[in-house]
């Protein structure tokens, strides 16, 4: 009794192409999925680096962008508060200028002087509530 043995060298060359095939789509299949050209640094090792610099970067940017549009915003705040300081400021300077012209009466410097008081607090409630100090 003679033992032969027989291979099928079609269904094997069919087998190892069928699974370099699968490989290939798999590949395919993920760079699909994920929308990038580069997934893994076998695909292009020096583009991979390339794309993740630019996207530290970028992300860098980003944050530098919103810490200006922060300073911007902080800066427009100040000048609001420094505006409503300095028309108060003018105002007192008018009602102490208006007080001592001779003709008021004590009701009208009564009623100046608590204008006044009530300016300088808003004046302290400014300083206290913005970023001018």
């Amino acid at each position: 009794m003679a033992l032969t043995v027989q291979s099928n060298i079609v269904a094997a060359e069919a087998r190892n192409r069928l699974r370099i095939t699968e490989s290939d789509l798999t590949n395919s299949m993920a760079k699909l999925s994920s929308g990038q050209k580069i997934n893994v640094a076998k695909d292009d090792s020096a583009g991979l680096q390339i794309s993740n610099r630019l996207s530290t970067q970028s992300r860098g940017l980003d944050v530098s962008m919103r810490n200006a549009n922060d300073a911007v915003s902080i800066l427009q705040v100040t000048e609001g508060a420094i505006a409503e300081y300095t028309s108060n400021v003018q105002r007192i300077r008018d009602l102490a200028l208006q007080s001592i012209n001779g003709t008021n009466s004590q009701a009208d410097i009564d009623a100046i002087e608590k204008e006044i008081r009530a300016l300088g607090d808003e004046l302290h409630r400014i300083t206290q509530t913005s970023f001018l100090w």
